[in-house]
């Protein structure tokens, strides 16, 4: 109805107090909408809270809200008609009541005492401390506190997802209960959303569990998928119950005889207080292995303690059983000591190494590892362990106990430091097969032996220095024992090689101690020709300083000591060279490195050459000087592009000129060669004692390339006349990466590309991370399975790849690794006991293989990667993983092909709700073949 004049004015004063817009400016909803209501326009997102609020309150309205045992009801409105007789309020124009913390905004809003009925017309919004509620219109029973909202919109949030509910909903706020009908669910927020659920009943009690049925899966507006029902549990924070389970489409329905049922993650998970819980799951896969899975879990924030102990149990259908334990601790018992363990068992690796489709776990090992680290005022000290498991073999390492004690240095004087560390390790190998070092035919069959290893060993170092000068001091124990078939061929009379004499060894053992001093000189010439001089007391001949083996009788047996003297000196030249092209100017930077070693002649002690010679007749007894000289180079090739031209009035006054960027073109590393000159006055021997040769090549030309070469230099033992000098090539690596990066760095040395001047000084070096990115992986093996030993052998592949995020359109980067290694066609060693004098001709053989990744974005939402290496010896590939992703938004869609290295082969393809995995229809095939 229309207001009087001095009625409109008062209307008009209160709604300028409250800060809103004159009556006139507001516009009309011709459509029963509120204008308020920008939800529809955002799609399904709903409005955050009322478009209007309430006049302050004066004195008089601030003492009726304080008086005690009354319920509030606050409203507000364009205009408001009571109605005594008919015990009736009216109100219409942006309507506005607050009532025990929940608040209605409509158009208008009519109240009836005598029926507790409340009508809301207009868009009515209902706000509380669920959510928000948006309607066509409302009608609701304060007295049963219970309501209809027609074609409501409402929203509720699961983990990270909101889900958003429309259709006409009844609230029952007396039991906490909301029950809708004919209602779409999805979490699109789209005007048009991407997919919806469409249900014909739905109950939601207390916002916490939702339960609709039947359900039917619309993506757009295609059916594609009926539900008998769908179950959420809303609750948040962790809560005992059933783990939903992991199966596909074609689990229910298999489209193929070949096609194996497979159902993973099914149980049940249980949280026992506020710092523990457990769950246990089954994993079960057709004709092939069920797995029984348990873990249980303890975090404990006060005592810095967190960790878990996971349990599997594979039944393979053949009969197989394999367990598999693990246990992650961690604990910080202050702020100076932690303690870290890992440990990790399975009582058939091999089970898991057979059946497993994940690449690296394929050719992996089983680690188990425990450190405990304690930092005194004045030193640390580190006790731990590990263990080793192979996957493919029986045969396990152990390190336990690893022991670590480093004090801080010691001032004894202002000018004298000491600075000592003490270490012990035990090492111990078992499953190693039978026959061990073996130079001749072995009596009997002992290949079906596992044999067992120990070596012990004890270091203390103490140098002290004085001044410049600095005293090295360092004492070694090592004990070594084996139960390892050793079978030796000897010829006790070097005159008649025909007569021969074998002897078979059960078991080995060697204990050996050492120690060693000497004196490092200052260093001279300092930052030009870096001379350091050295003065050291080594042993006579190689071995230990005592020896004790079943050479002795189980007795000590020692050496002697003579002096060596050392002088090492490595200078560094520079040359410059002159520009061309882009080039300004060349700069070889030339870093040789040069050192001397003399040992004068030294007598051995027979026993002690019987103890080193063991069956071997040939004893020495004479430790000749030796004199060598060892030769390092380092050479790097840079150059100074020239500097970008100003811009065309640009003022320079004062500013510095600029300068061009540099640029490493060529790295060489060469390793050390060392020469004998004692040696070389020897008869029958030359002065060379390397035997082979190192190159590392890198440069910015080609971010990310690497090449390293070893090559073979002579044709025989090292440093024996008649051997010739012949290089072969014996190891070679090729690390190679590209990324978007480097075509713009190629591009620009080239003058092809323009980049700002800002970015030009980070250009190579963005150029190295987008390459040292793409070429991380040097092996070609995959990364695509962390959680691996969650399970042991139940692999569920991925349903996002690696590149399902952080790829742009067009973004590629490939790497590329090429591994070679051969033998040279004959023996450069000699066999400590078998008395020959030549080198031996063997047959030549060589592993190479080719391995390297690519990946890259055709659209926005498309992205591809392929992984794989190949084996030339073998001819054939040695494993694949091929990814293709498709991001739909609210979908993800995977296509996956792995084949690991023991032949394993899955193929997998899933479109998968994000919101909600569970909810997919996949493909999963695999050829994992029984154990026999």
């Amino acid at each position: 109805p229309t207001l009087p004049p001095a009625k409109r004015a008062i209307l008009e004063r209160r709604r300028a107090a409250a800060g809103l817009p004159p009556a006139a400016a507001v516009p009309q909803d011709t459509t029963g909408r509120a204008a308020a209501d920008t939800g529809a326009a955002q799609g399904n997102a709903l409005p955050t809270g009322p478009s209007r609020s309430f006049v302050p309150l004066d004195s008089v309205e601030q003492a009726l809200l304080a008086r005690p045992n009354y319920r509030v009801t606050r409203y507000a409105a364009d205009s408001v008609q009571f109605l005594p007789i008919q015990k009736q309020i009216r109100m219409a124009g942006q309507a506005l009541v607050q009532r025990e913390g929940s608040i209605l905004q409509a158009d208008t809003v009519h109240y009836t005492e005598s029926s507790c009925a409340l009508r809301a017309n207009g868009s009515p919004v209902l706000f509380d401390s669920t959510g928000t509620m948006v309607g066509h219109a409302m009608l609701y029973d304060a007295c049963n506190h219970a309501g209809l909202i027609g074609r409501a919109r409402t929203d509720f949030k699961e983990g990270s997802a909101t889900w958003y509910l429309h259709g006409d909903i009844a609230v029952d706020n007396a039991n906490n209960h909301v029950f809708a009908a004919r209602s779409n669910i999805t979490t699109s927020d789209q005007p048009d959303p991407d997919y919806h659920f469409a249900a014909s009943q739905v109950k939601w009690i207390s916002k916490q569990v939702m339960v609709a049925r039947p359900a039917l899966l619309y993506v757009a507006d295609v059916p594609i998928m009926w539900l008998p029902f769908i179950f959420q549990d809303l609750h948040h924070g962790r809560r005992s119950g059933l783990i939903p389970p992991q199966f596909g489409l074609n689990d229910i329905v298999r489209t193929s005889r070949t096609y194996h049922r497979h159902i993973a993650n099914l149980g049940y998970y249980w949280v026992i207080n506020d710092y523990t819980d457990a769950e246990v799951t089954m994993d079960w896969y057709s004709q092939q292995y069920l797995t029984v899975n348990g873990q249980f879990r303890y975090r404990w924030l006060s005592q810095f303690m967190s960790g878990g102990i996971g349990f599997s149990e594979l039944h393979w259908f053949n009969g197989s059983t394999s367990y598999h334990v693990q246990w992650q601790h961690q604990q910080s018992f202050s702020q100076t000591s932690r303690l870290t363990a890992n440990i990790d068992y399975a009582t058939s690796s091999q089970i898991i190494s057979q059946s497993t489709v994940d690449p690296v776990l394929a050719v992996s090992t089983i680690d188990s590892r425990v450190n405990f680290q304690k930092q005194f005022a004045w030193g640390s000290l580190s006790l731990g362990g590990s263990r080793t498991q192979q996957l493919a073999t029986p045969q396990v390492s152990m390190q336990l106990p690893v022991v670590a004690f480093t004090p801080n240095p010691i001032a004894l004087s202002r000018n004298v430091t000491w600075s000592p560390s003490f270490s012990v390790t035990n090492q111990l190998q078992t499953g190693l097969p039978g026959g061990g070092f073996s130079y001749g035919p072995v009596p009997g069959d002992s290949s079906a032996r596992l044999e067992t290893t120990r070596n012990t060993s004890v270091s203390l170092s103490t140098p002290l220095r004085i001044g410049r000068w600095t005293w090295a001091n360092s004492f070694s124990l090592t004990d070594a024992y084996n139960n390892l078939t050793q079978t030796v061929t000897s010829h006790p009379n070097p005159a008649d090689t025909s007569i021969t004499v074998v002897r078979t060894y059960s078991e080995y053992f060697e204990t050996d101690l050492d120690w060693s001093t000497g004196i490092s000189l200052p260093l001279v010439f300092q930052g030009g020709w870096n001379l350091q001089p050295s003065v050291s007391i080594v042993n006579t001949t190689g071995g230990p300083f005592m020896l004790r083996n079943r050479y002795t009788g189980g007795r000590f047996v020692t050496q002697g000591k003579r002096l060596n003297y050392a002088l090492s000196i490595s200078p560094t030249f520079y040359g410059l060279f002159p520009g061309f092209g882009p080039i300004a100017r060349i700069r070889h930077t030339f870093s040789p490195s040069l050192s001397w070693a003399y040992s004068p002649a030294a007598n051995i002690p027979l026993e002690y050459a019987r103890a080193l010679a063991g069956d071997n007749p040939v004893v020495t007894t004479r430790s000749p000087a030796s004199q060598t000289l060892t030769l390092g180079l380092n050479q790097t090739f840079e150059a100074k592009l020239k500097a970008p031209p100003l811009a065309p009035g640009a003022d320079t006054a004062g500013a510095p000129k600029p300068e061009g960027r540099k640029i490493k073109l060529l790295s060489i590393q060469t390793g050390a060669v060392a020469v004998d000159l004692e040696q070389a006055k020897t008869p029958g021997h030359t002065g060379w004692v390397t035997g082979s040769l190192s190159n590392t090549f890198a440069t910015d030309l080609l971010p990310g390339f690497t090449l390293s070469t070893t090559h073979s230099l002579f044709n025989g033992p090292v440093g024996v006349a008649g051997t010739k000098f012949h290089p072969y090539l014996t190891n070679l690596s090729m690390r190679f990466g590209l990324g978007p990066s480097v075509f713009g760095w190629i591009g620009s040395l080239l003058g092809l590309t323009r980049q700002p001047a800002a970015a030009t000084p980070s250009a190579a070096a963005q150029a190295a991370q987008d390459s040292a990115r793409a070429a991380r992986d040097t092996t070609g093996v995959p990364q695509l399975f962390p959680d691996a030993y969650q399970r042991g052998p139940v692999s569920t592949m991925p349903g996002v790849g690696p590149l399902a995020s952080g790829v742009g359109v067009g973004a590629f980067t490939a790497s590329l690794a090429f591994d070679l290694s051969r033998q040279p066609p004959y023996s450069t060693t000699l066999p400590s006991a078998s008395g020959i004098t030549a080198p031996t001709i063997i047959v030549p053989t060589a592993h190479s293989t080719l391995s390297g990744s690519i990946s890259f974005s055709p659209t926005r939402n498309w992205s591809v990667s392929w992984q794989t290496l190949y084996d030339f010896q073998r001819g054939r590939f040695g494993q694949h993983v091929l990814m293709l992703n498709r991001d739909m938004r609210d979908w993800k869609a995977t296509f996956s092909f792995v084949e690991a290295a023991n032949g394993n082969v899955v193929f997998n393809f899933d479109i998968r709700l994000i919101p909600e995995p569970e909810i997919k229809m996949d493909y999963d095939q695999r050829n994992t073949p029984a154990l026999p």
